[in-house]
This record gives C-alpha cells, structure tokens and sequence, in this order.
C-alpha cells in the first residue's frame, strides 16, 4: 500500500524530486503522510483518485488508490488526498 503511493510520487514526480515520509502519533490514531514535489493533481483527478478502474496512466489498471483505501478502511482508516505540496494522508486507529 504505502509502496504504491511512493511508487505513483516517483512517476508523478518524473523521476525527479523529493518525497518525504512522515509519521506522528495522536492520542488515539497514527498517520502517516506521504508529501512530493511533483507538479499537483487537478482538482479533477482528486475526485476521482480512490474511484474504481480510474486511472491517468496509459498502462494502468485503476485499482492501486481504490485497493489502499479499501485495506485502510477495513482497518478502520482513512486516506486523503491535497495538493500544495501533493500529499496522501491515512489515518489509522491505535486499537
């Protein structure tokens, strides 16, 4: 899951940049924030990112963002996305 969404910066960044992995502790939840310095995500393409068979890429399958937030909701998570800088965040119960 997390390789996925260092995976996509890498491709999103062409390559070239800086992705930063952050962790913090809450009082009840971890999160995990993956940051890069690509270029953004339309507004567009954020609607739709965790949807089903929706992909920007020519050979993708459309199942990598919607997989990682079915594994982290059935963890009782939840994942986000923001751009400036480009930034997935997930959520995760201590429990």
């Amino acid at each position: 899951m997390l390789s996925n969404l260092v995976e996509n910066s890498i491709e999103a960044m062409k390559k070239n940049g800086v992705i930063n992995i952050l962790a913090r502790e809450g009082s009840d939840y971890l999160q995990i924030d993956i940051k890069d310095s690509g270029p953004g995500l339309p507004t567009e393409i954020i609607k739709k990112a965790f949807s089903s068979l929706y992909t920007t890429k020519p050979d993708g399958n459309g199942l990598g963002l919607k997989v990682a937030k079915t594994i982290i909701e059935l963890h009782g998570g939840t994942i986000s996305v923001r751009n400036n800088p480009t930034t997935f965040s997930i959520k995760l119960p201590k429990n």
